[in-house]
């Protein structure tokens, strides 16, 4: 068991990660239930399903309020990996913003507080972003 804490003012971050890829599993579900040309099958469902049950899980182990939660991460290792991965992407973007835009200063900094955070806790849990 390799125990991670969650800090309390990451938790919102981790599971708005967690939420965008849960988003996009529901929405490959959602591609695989509606072809008009096709049987509804079990093994078009099996990978959504799957990566959606992955994510729920690791949503249900860190729950809904912004306290410190301990999680034994290695049975949630891809979800983890994978929902930081992607929003890891997005922050990079973000500190890359065109210094001559409105509000440049500020997003760059978020965007690094951010960037921080999420590396430092990958570290903590022993995930290869």
């Amino acid at each position: 068991m390799s125990t991670t804490t969650i800090q309390a003012a990451f938790a919102p971050e981790l599971r708005a990660a967690l939420l965008l890829k849960l988003g996009d599993a529901c929405g490959d579900i959602s591609d695989a239930t509606s072809l008009r040309d096709m049987e509804v099958r079990q093994d078009r469902l099996a990978e959504p399903l799957g990566r959606f049950d992955a994510f729920r899980s690791v949503i249900d182990a860190i729950g809904w309020e912004p306290v410190a939660t301990e999680i034994d991460a290695e049975p949630h290792r891809w979800a983890l990996t994978t929902a930081l991965r992607s929003v890891l992407e997005i922050e990079r973007e973000y500190a890359e913003v065109d210094p001559r835009m409105d509000g440049a200063a500020k997003q760059r900094e978020r965007a690094n507080k951010n960037i921080r955070e999420i590396e430092a806790f990958a570290a903590a849990a022993g995930l290869r972003l």
